[in-house]
């Protein structure tokens, strides 16, 4: 049963992957690198430079844009459903692939977002020497952090 979940939702990724802003990986069909994923804080300062220069490199290619299409058109299907953690984690997955494209060395860190759920505003990761804050009052334009000034595309407001 697992076997044709894992079709279905190839065949879907693939579908909606083939209108996004952003090429489709191989996925290999055995591992050959282990990779360890680590809390995005715990990462050393030169970690931090490569996985952000990499990120600010996809953003440039219009990959972010294409990432946040797909989990746009996709998110009603997956969210709430059985497939949502088989979903994710070939969607993280395809991020990461892409990721290692620009940098072999790359890995994709996890957010601990459980660390500061009752306050989130002291949450390095949604500061300035991670990804940005808040935004500014008005626009909610991030100006610092790794997305400082991106637009944001998505989610559509349907």
């Amino acid at each position: 049963m697992l076997k044709y979940i894992c079709i279905a939702l190839a065949v879907l990724i693939g579908d909606v992957v083939s209108k996004a802003a952003f090429p489709m990986p191989r996925l290999a069909q055995t591992c050959t690198h282990m990779v360890v994923r680590r809390d995005i804080v715990t990462l050393s300062a030169e970690e931090q430079q490569r996985f952000f220069r990499v990120v600010r490199e996809m953003h440039r290619r219009g990959w972010m844009d294409g990432f946040g299409s797909m989990h746009d058109h996709i998110s009603h299907q997956v969210h709430g459903s059985d497939h949502f953690f088989a979903w994710h984690r070939r969607f993280l997955r395809h991020f990461e692939t892409l990721m290692q494209e620009i940098d072999p060395h790359a890995v994709l860190p996890y957010w601990n977002w459980g660390s500061y759920w009752q306050n989130p505003l002291a949450d390095p990761v949604l500061s300035s020497a991670f990804f940005g804050g808040n935004g500014r009052p008005g626009d909610n334009c991030v100006v610092d952090g790794t997305e400082a000034r991106w637009g944001r595309n998505y989610p559509t407001k349907s």
